[in-house]
C-alpha cells in the first residue's frame, strides 16, 4: 500500500476549497493566476499574502510577488527557491512532486519555456535520489479515464491555419454539458494537443461560464509571451 500511495498522492488532481476552520497567518498561493481561482473569503483580506507563479497573465498582488513567466512551470520555480533556502530540507517526496510538475508542463522538456535552467534544475532533482523513468513514466499517463474519453471528444474540431503551422481548438459549455463534463476536465488539453499535432502554435479556447472564454496558448519554438501581452 505504500509503495502505490508514494506513486500516486503528487499526482495532480481537483481539489475545492470552499470553508476554513481558523484565520492564517499567512496565504501562499502556487501556479494561480487571479483571485477568482482562489478561495478568498473576505476574512482573508488582511492576511499576508505571497505569489508563487510562471503565467504572464497573474494578476495577483502580495506582499511577495515571485512570478517569473520564463519559467516553465512553478515547480521550476519552487524547486529553485527551495534549493536556495535550504536543500537538506527538501524531502525525496517533495523532489518526485516538483519533478512530476515540471514534466507535466514542459510537457517533458518539449515546450519553447523549456530552458537550460528547466533541465538543470531537473538533474539537481534527480541527483537527490528522484528515479527520472519512473516520473516521467507517471507524468505521461496520469490523466483519469474520464478525462481521456471528454479529450477524445474534442479532437474532431481541430484546425489547423495560418498555412498549418497553429492549431486551434475550442470547447464550449454546451458542448461539455452534453457529455457530462466540467470546464476542470480540460485542464491540461493544451498540452496534450501541443504534443499530439505538428504545428508550431496551439490556442485552445474554453468558455468557462457562459460569455466567459478563457484562451491558452502552447508553443514549440515561437515566444507566445508577445501574444499574450496583446490580450493581458
Amino acid at each position: 500500500v505504500d509503495k502505490v500511495r508514494d506513486k500516486v498522492e503528487f499526482r495532480p488532481r481537483n481539489e475545492s476549497i470552499g470553508s476554513h476552520s481558523f484565520l492564517p497567518d499567512l496565504v501562499i498561493s502556487l501556479d494561480v493566476a487571479n483571485k477568482e481561482r482562489l478561495y478568498w473569503p473576505s476574512q482573508f483580506d488582511g492576511v499576508p499574502f505571497i505569489v508563487i507563479d510562471h503565467h504572464h497573465s497573474n494578476s495577483l498582488n502580495g506582499v511577495v510577488n515571485l512570478v517569473d513567466s520564463t519559467a516553465s512551470s512553478t515547480c521550476e520555480i519552487l524547486s529553485f527557491l527551495m534549493n536556495s533556502w535550504n536543500q537538506s530540507s527538501i524531502t525525496l517526496f517533495a523532489n518526485k512532486a516538483m519533478l512530476f510538475g515540471i514534466l507535466v508542463d514542459s510537457q517533458i522538456f518539449r515546450i519553447q519555456l523549456a530552458s537550460l535552467r528547466t533541465i538543470k534544475i531537473s538533474a539537481a532533482i534527480i541527483e537527490n535520489g528522484v528515479d527520472y523513468q519512473e516520473i516521467k513514466e507517471l507524468a505521461r499517463n496520469y490523466r483519469a479515464p474520464f478525462v481521456v474519453r471528454t479529450w477524445a471528444s474534442f479532437l474532431s474540431q481541430l484546425r489547423t491555419i495560418s498555412g498549418k503551422s497553429t492549431t486551434l481548438v475550442t470547447a464550449s459549455i454546451s458542448e461539455l454539458e452534453a457529455i457530462k463534463a466540467e470546464p476542470s476536465t480540460m485542464s491540461g488539453f493544451i498540452n496534450f494537443i501541443s504534443d499530439l499535432v505538428s504545428s508550431d502554435i496551439v490556442i485552445f479556447l474554453l468558455e468557462k461560464k457562459p460569455g466567459i472564454i478563457r484562451g491558452s496558448l502552447r508553443s514549440k519554438t515561437t515566444d507566445i509571451s508577445k501574444i499574450a501581452n496583446q490580450f493581458n
